[in-house]
């Protein structure tokens, strides 16, 4: 926008004289709501939107029938998506409630260095209440919930 305002390129329509270069400034506290408002396309910056909480925006995702990240990425390219979905979940929903895709797409297909693995004690402690007293007996079916099958390679 300064390169513009400066009239440093060269095929853009010159800014007229009585349009302000910054007009956030000029505007503040008169009218000014925001850029996608000032300029008509009516953007809200992303941290700055409002998104659908998680578990409703996982709800939803899931009544799609997505299969892969792939099918999600070709959904939201082709303005499918709800506004108040975010295009990259997994950014924005982080740290409420996000675990992996294939837990928000409700598909059973995630590849495994996705998944999120329990802490050494965490999967220790799934161990020990599965009654699993060897290396042998542990099975992925020996488990309610996913501990590595192979926590000895992952937690040296």
């Amino acid at each position: 926008m300064a390169r513009y305002c400066r009239g440093e390129i060269r095929r853009a329509t010159p800014r007229p004289l009585d349009v302000p270069s910054n007009p956030h400034r000029t505007y503040r506290g008169r009218g000014w709501k925001s850029w996608g408002h000032f300029l008509g396309t009516n953007n809200v910056a992303l941290y700055k939107r409002v998104f659908r909480p998680f578990e409703l925006a996982r709800t939803f995702v899931r009544n799609q029938r997505l299969v892969d990240t792939k099918a999600w990425r070709a959904r939201c390219a082709a303005g499918k998506r709800p506004g108040d979905i975010p295009g990259a979940p997994d950014l924005i929903y982080g740290d409420k409630g996000w675990t992996n895709w294939a837990d928000f797409l409700g598909s059973t297909t995630v590849l495994p260095r996705r998944v999120k693995r329990p802490t050494m004690q965490q999967a220790r402690a799934i161990v020990r209440a599965a009654g699993i007293r060897s290396h042998t007996a542990a099975t992925p079916s020996s488990f309610e919930r996913g501990a590595p099958g192979a926590s000895h390679a992952r937690f040296r």
